[in-house]
């Protein structure tokens, strides 16, 4: 949402209601409006901008400006003042140092009253200063979402539903989830307010604060990851099950990424090998190697077939290559590859990704 100063509801989005809540009106919870306004990294006790609090406004200012004229020369029979109407007229950040204060009937200084002496010049009387020249500005947090992890590169989420038919005093229920990704519980089709309803803490347990009273339908749904090894780099391999770890290809499971190395791969052929994850569910595409690059391949079955297939078949990985090439023209596959006249052999990979138990 655009951070425009608009109220937020706590049935729409109760995270953000607990997070703004009452610091601009008691019982309501409104959006930061940044529009118009620069942002500045929130102090937090370093000194440099302190005494302000995560999300206060802050108006502009300038470095104050100060400095002073003296006459040149004194006439002491010269008198200024409003008795010989002759008062100073001064403006913006000049003033009088002695004499009469500009435009008014009251002396300054311990001088003669009706003489003037000098002059000051203090930018504060025109404009707001500081010890900082500066925007108005909104004080924000600047922070970096970092996951831990070797060789990791993202994390794609991945949602995992249980539909539990709960009991009569039933409270607790299994699920895995990761703790501090998004979690949701819905009890006959209302959603539940972590913290409110219901406790989440181990990854495995979801706790209802209050036993159910009725036999209910409990639904969970949770975002898990599937983690994608690095990739830097290529190796040539033996046919095996290979992932990468600090920098080498090695043939433990140590994500759920694999990479599977068919070396060269010919038309009207099957290649088989096995699932680095064994009966779970995977997601795979096949690539082929081709004028320097490594693209995705797609099969299209005309008259036999054109280009090359990757699928699992139960623990096995397949490749399949089509009768007539192994890659076709992307006008007719949409292959990535650009123009190919009928090339019938290539070098194959098939990657790899666990998405089941």
């Amino acid at each position: 949402m655009e951070c425009n100063g608009q109220e937020i509801t706590e049935s729409q989005y109760p995270e953000l209601f607990a997070l703004y809540k009452d610091q601009q009106q008691a019982g309501k919870a409104f959006l930061p409006d940044h529009r118009g306004e620069f942002l500045r990294g929130w102090d937090n006790g370093r000194g440099v901008d302190d005494g302000r609090a995560l999300g206060s406004h802050q108006g502009d200012a300038i470095r104050n400006i100060t400095g002073s004229m003296g006459l040149v020369g004194h006439v002491a029979s010269v008198h200024y003042g409003p008795a010989w109407g002759n008062a100073p007229s001064l403006s913006g950040a000049i003033d009088v140092a002695r004499g009469w204060a500009q435009n008014s009937t009251t002396p300054v200084g311990n001088a003669d009253p009706n003489a003037i002496n000098g002059f000051t010049f203090d930018a504060s009387k025109v404009v707001p200063t500081a010890n900082e020249n500066r925007p108005r500005n909104n004080a924000v947090m600047v922070i970096i979402k970092a996951v831990s992890g070797p060789n990791l590169l993202s994390q794609i989420a991945v949602p995992q539903r249980t539909v539990i038919n709960a009991s009569t005093g039933q409270q607790n229920f299994s699920h895995s989830y990761e703790v501090g990704r998004p979690l949701w519980v819905y009890m006959n089709g209302v959603k539940l307010i972590q913290g409110d309803d219901f406790t989440a803490t181990d990854g495995s347990t979801i706790s209802l604060t209050r036993p159910l009273v009725a036999d209910t339908d409990i639904e969970i749904e949770s975002f898990g990851k599937i983690v994608l090894s690095d990739m830097i780099g290529d190796s040539t391999h033996d046919g095996q099950s290979y992932v990468r770890k600090d920098g080498a290809w090695v043939t433990e499971k140590i994500a759920d990424y694999a990479l599977l190395d068919f070396g060269t791969v010919t038309k009207n052929s099957r290649y088989v090998q096995d699932n680095p994850f064994g009966d779970a569910s995977v997601i795979c595409y096949a690539e082929v190697f081709f004028n320097g690059n490594w693209g995705q391949a797609y099969m299209i079955w005309a008259d036999g077939g054109f280009g090359t297939q990757g699928s699992q078949w139960g623990n096995q990985i397949v490749v399949q290559t089509g009768r007539h090439e192994v890659l076709n023209s992307p006008r007719n596959t949409g292959m990535p590859h650009g123009a190919v006249a009928g090339l019938t052999s290539g070098l194959c990979r098939v990657h790899v990704w666990r998405v089941g138990v």
